[in-house]
C-alpha cells in the first residue's frame, strides 16, 4: 500500500511522454513565382478581401453577402462544424476523470410461517440499508491515445471549417459569374434582335427582287434560313438566361429573385506587378487538407497505441448504514483505491493491420495534399497566360469593331448618295452588329477568366507595398 502513491507518480511521468512518431510527410516547394508572371518573392502574404469589390459593382456584393448569408449548403455545413465540434468534446472528456455520485435505500420485509398455527406471518419492521458513494474513474493516458484522439477529432473540425471557407470562395465566384452571365447574355440578346430586323429587312428586299425576276428562288430560301436560324438562335439565349437566374437564384437561397439588370465592366483592376506563389498558401482548400493530414496522423498514434497496456485507476468513497441517521456518521465511511492494467495478448494482428491502415490512410492524404498543390499552381498560372492572351483578343476586337463602325459610316454615306444600294448597307450593318457581339464575347471571356483567378489564388491578391510599386 505504501508503493502506490510511487507507482501513480510513475505512471503520471510516463503518461507526459511520447513513445510514437506520426508518419513522416514530404515537404513541398513552391516555386517562387508563377512563369506567366514573374514578381517579387515574399516569405508572408495575406490574402485581400473580399475579392469581389475589385469590380465596383454595388449589386454584385449585395448578392454574393447575401449568397454567404442563406446559402443551403453553407448552412448545411455549418451543422456539420458544429456536430464534429462537439464529437471533440466528447473526445476531451475522455482525458479527465469521471465522477460519479450514487445512492441506495432498501427496506426489506420477511414472511415467516410460526410453528403454532401454520400460517404465514409477515414480520412489521423491516431491515434497512442505506449507502451513498462517490465513485471516480481515470484512464492513464499512457500511450497518448486519448490525446491523440482528441486532437484527430480537434483537426478534423478545423479541416471541415476550412472547407466551409473554401465553399464560400467557391459560392462567390459562382454568384460573379452568374451575375455577370445574365449581364452578358442580355447584350447578346439585344444585339441579335437588332440583327433579326435586319435579317428581315433583307428578306423582304430578296423576296421583292424575286418577283421582279433579279434573284433567284434559292437567294430568298437562303435569307429566310439564316432568320430563322438567328431566331433559334435567340430562343436558346433566353432558355440559357431563365436558367442562370434559376441557378443563381437556388445560390441565394431565395425563392424571389430582385430584379437584375447587370451591365459587363468596361475596365478591370490591373494585376498587380508582384504575385509570388506563396499565396498559394492561403487557399482553404490547401489548409483543409492540411488538416486532414493532422488528424489522420493522430488517428494512426492512437491506434499505435491499441497495442500497449491499458491502465485504468478507479476509486471510491462513502458511507454505508442500516439507519438513515447513522449514513453521515464517521463511523460509517469508507473508500477504496485500484487499479487496473489490461494487455492486448492474440488478436490475430488485428490491431497492427488497424495501425498500419491509418499509415497508408496518411500517405494517401499526403498525395491528395500534393495534388491538390500542384493543381492550384497551374491554375493560377493558366489564369494568369490566359489573361494576357484575353486581353490581347478584346485589344483585337475593339479595332476590329472601330474600322467596321468606319466602313459602316462609309457606307452609309454611300447609300445616301445613291451609290450603294440598300442590301448592301443591311450587310455592313450586320456585319457591325457581328463585330460588337465578338467584342461582347470577349469582354465576357476576360471577366470570368479574373474570376477564377480570383478563385484560384484563394479568394484575392495582396496589395502591393507602395515601395515596390514605384
Amino acid at each position: 500500500m505504501k508503493k502506490l502513491p510511487f507507482i501513480l507518480v510513475v505512471v503520471l511521468f510516463l503518461s507526459s511522454c511520447s513513445f510514437f512518431h506520426p508518419v513522416k510527410i514530404k515537404k513541398i516547394s513552391l516555386p517562387g513565382k508563377f512563369p506567366s508572371h514573374p514578381g517579387a518573392k515574399f516569405s508572408k502574404t495575406e490574402l485581400c478581401r473580399p475579392w469581389w469589390e475589385e469590380f465596383g459593382d454595388s449589386n454584385l456584393n449585395n448578392l454574393i453577402l447575401q449568397a454567404l448569408k442563406n446559402n443551403k449548403d453553407l448552412e448545411i455545413l455549418s451543422f456539420k462544424i458544429k456536430e464534429l465540434n462537439a464529437l471533440s468534446k466528447i473526445e476531451r472528456s475522455a482525458k479527465l476523470p469521471h465522477l460519479d455520485l450514487s445512492s441506495t435505500g432498501e427496506l426489506t420485509w420477511f414472511n415467516k410461517t410460526p410453528h403454532s398455527t401454520g400460517h404465514e406471518q409477515t414480520i412489521k419492521n423491516p431491515e434497512e440499508a442505506y449507502t451513498l458513494q462517490l465513485t471516480t474513474s481515470y484512464e492513464v493516458d499512457l500511450w497518448k491515445k486519448i490525446t491523440n484522439s482528441y486532437k484527430s477529432a480537434l483537426y478534423k473540425t478545423f479541416s471541415a471549417e476550412w472547407n466551409k471557407k473554401a465553399l464560400e470562395i467557391s459560392i462567390s465566384a459562382e454568384v460573379a459569374n452568374y451575375y455577370y452571365k445574365i449581364a452578358y447574355l442580355s447584350k447578346k440578346i439585344s444585339i441579335l434582335k437588332n440583327e433579326i430586323k435586319l435579317h428581315k429587312k433583307f428578306f423582304k428586299i430578296m423576296k421583292s427582287r424575286y418577283k421582279k425576276g433579279l434573284v433567284e428562288l434559292s437567294s430568298i430560301k437562303e435569307a429566310k434560313i439564316t432568320t430563322l436560324e438567328k431566331e433559334y438562335l435567340l430562343t436558346t439565349l433566353k432558355k440559357e438566361l431563365y436558367t442562370t437566374r434559376t441557378k443563381l437564384g437556388i445560390l441565394l437561397g431565395t425563392f424571389k429573385l430582385p430584379h437584375l439588370a447587370p451591365q459587363l465592366p468596361s475596365k478591370l483592376p490591373p494585376i498587380p506587378s508582384y504575385l509570388p506563389s506563396d499565396l498559394l498558401k492561403n487557399r482553404p482548400d490547401i489548409i483543409e487538407v492540411e488538416y486532414e493530414i493532422k488528424a489522420l496522423n493522430c488517428e494512426y498514434l492512437s491506434r499505435l497505441a491499441q497495442r500497449f497496456p491499458k491502465i485504468s485507476l478507479t476509486g471510491a468513497g462513502g458511507s454505508k448504514s442500516t439507519e438513515l441517521k447513522e449514513l453521515f456518521s464517521s463511523s460509517n465511511f469508507l473508500w477504496k483505491l485500484a487499479f487496473e492494467t489490461a494487455f492486448p495478448i492474440f488478436n490475430y494482428g488485428k490491431l497492427k493491420a488497424m495501425a498500419e491502415e491509418k499509415k497508408w490512410e496518411v500517405k494517401e492524404a499526403a498525395a491528395k495534399y500534393a495534388k491538390t498543390v500542384l493543381n492550384a499552381f497551374w491554375e493560377v498560372e493558366e489564369a494568369l497566360a490566359n489573361e494576357k492572351l484575353l486581353k490581347t483578343a478584346l485589344a483585337l476586337k475593339k479595332e476590329s469593331l472601330k474600322l467596321r463602325k468606319e466602313l459602316l459610316d462609309i457606307a452609309q454615306k454611300r447609300y445616301e448618295k445613291g451609290l450603294l444600294d440598300l442590301n448592301e448597307l443591311l450587310k455592313r450593318k450586320i456585319s457591325f452588329l457581328q463585330a460588337k457581339e465578338e467584342l461582347v464575347d470577349a469582354r465576357y471571356a476576360l471577366i470570368t477568366n479574373r474570376i477564377f483567378l480570383y478563385k484560384a489564388l484563394g479568394g484575392g491578391i495582396q496589395k502591393c507595398p507602395k515601395e515596390l510599386c514605384k
